[in-house]
């Protein structure tokens, strides 16, 4: 789900949501990973103590150092989707968590009021 609360933005906005100057680099560095991570917290802001304990259990999650990675950043999020309805803001906001088990589902999502409220985002 995570992956779709990436793709949705680029439609939306034109532009990939967390772009990253090392951008297709052929190995995924500790300081990539940490690039990566930055350019996250600087969009959606810093995750919770919770979510952070569980982002750090994932899959090379113990590469990632806190002091590194996890400055006081405020989200940019709103100021990025200002121009889009709350339901898209919404249902972005909730494919975004970054705890995977709080994340909307892919029949929640398919149920969300921004594919049902006008101007439809599909015909």
């Amino acid at each position: 789900m995570w992956s779709i609360g990436c793709v949705i933005p680029e439609m939306l906005i034109g532009q990939r949501l967390f772009p990253t100057p090392t951008i297709g680099a052929a190995e995924f560095t500790k300081e990539y990973n940490e690039e990566q991570i930055s350019g996250i917290f600087a969009m959606l802001g810093p995750p919770s103590e919770i979510a952070w304990t569980k982002l750090c259990q994932l899959k090379r999650g113990e590469e990632i150092e806190a002091r590194n990675v996890m400055p006081k950043y405020a989200s940019q999020f709103d100021g990025n989707f200002r121009a889009h309805s709350h339901d898209a803001r919404d249902l972005l906001r909730k494919l975004l968590r970054y705890d995977p088990e709080s994340r909307i589902s892919a029949k929640q999502a398919l149920d969300h009021d921004w594919f049902k409220t006008r101007p439809l985002p599909v015909k």
